[in-house]
């Protein structure tokens, strides 16, 4: 009775900060908005929104949904703490090659994705930055996932509320007091990924979360639960950008903007 008492204190306590930190995020974004609209036309949130919905359906296939095997045998090898450590290190691993492969792939047929998938958008620097942000993410987002699996949900948010700020400084001085527009927008994403991934790597040895180290069959047990996922997933992500791009080819950027604030 005790147990259960405990652990219904601790999913309301975690629940309550989980809920905090989402409120207060989307809270002070709600209220920033008329400062960007005076320093971002609708032009440049138009590029943004249009170049974010294509990098979500690259984030998608970097990844391939690795995020949820962990949730799933965090626990399978709950009672092996070395299998435990062996298996994140092998998903972190795995997933830094893939990110490095596709930034190659990508950097190699820019002009393509230029001309066909971002019609006449500037791969430099604008795709490269969201790019950037793209390949970078992952390792921090797996991080945070481990931490909401262990139940810390002080850590979780207190990460989550520094992240927001630093990113959300970062737009402020870009946008509004160096008015560097879209591409301050794309630069101010850029940079807390990076610095939060190189975080993320560094704490995930330092509290001895993962070892560093590859083994094959933990990365085939990984993709046999993650690829299934992977077509659902897909799937919202590419009729995002696919209603997006179509509102631009036939109409502009600034009405793909209007339309992501108003959404």
């Amino acid at each position: 009775m005790e147990n259960k008492e405990y652990s219904a204190k601790k999913t309301l306590k975690n629940s309550s900060l989980y809920f905090i930190t989402s409120l207060l995020q989307k809270a002070i974004s709600f209220f920033l908005l008329p400062i960007y609209t005076i320093f971002l036309t609708p032009d440049d949130y138009g590029l943004v929104t249009l170049i974010s919905t294509f990098v979500g359906v690259l984030a998608l296939l970097i990844t391939l949904s690795l995020n949820g095997a962990i949730s799933r045998y965090f626990f399978v090898y709950k009672n092996n703490e070395k299998k435990q450590k062996e298996f994140i290190g092998t998903i972190v691993i795995g997933i830094t090659v893939n990110c490095l492969l596709w930034f190659v792939l990508i950097l190699s047929f820019r002009d393509l994705i230029s001309s066909v998938f971002l019609k006449n958008i500037d791969f430099f620097p604008y795709v490269f930055l969201a790019l950037i942000s793209t390949i970078t993410s992952p390792i921090y987002s797996i991080y945070q996932s481990i931490l909401q699996i262990r139940q810390d949900a002080k850590a979780f948010s207190i990460n989550s509320l520094i992240y927001f700020i630093f990113a959300l400084s970062l737009n402020l001085i870009f946008i509004a007091g160096l008015n560097l527009g879209a591409y301050g927008l794309l630069l101010a994403n850029a940079i807390p990924s990076i610095v939060f991934s190189v975080y993320a790597v560094i704490t995930l040895i330092r509290k001895k979360f993962m070892t560093v180290s590859f083994k094959w069959p933990y990365m085939v047990e990984a993709l046999r639960f993650s690829i299934p996922l992977i077509p659902h997933n897909l799937s919202g992500s590419i009729a995002d950008y696919i209603s997006k791009n179509f509102l631009y080819l036939k109409s502009n950027l600034a009405n793909v903007g209007l339309y992501n604030i108003a959404f």
